[in-house]
């Protein structure tokens, strides 16, 4: 793929559903922040706890 390929205007935000947290060792997303950081695109995570609780 292109180095660039993901690269977008604007950053991409990922924000999980209900019921879930991410944590160092388990991500909900995965390689796909990996991949997209890889190929050009500037990700961040929503950090929110999937419970409302903090």
């Amino acid at each position: 793929m292109d180095e660039q390929s993901c690269a977008t205007c604007y950053p991409i935000l990922l924000v999980h559903g209900t019921g879930f947290r991410d944590w160092k060792r388990l991500s909900y997303w995965g390689r796909i922040p990996e991949v997209l950081r890889r190929e050009g695109a500037e990700v961040y995570f929503g950090g929110q706890d999937g419970w409302a609780t903090r």
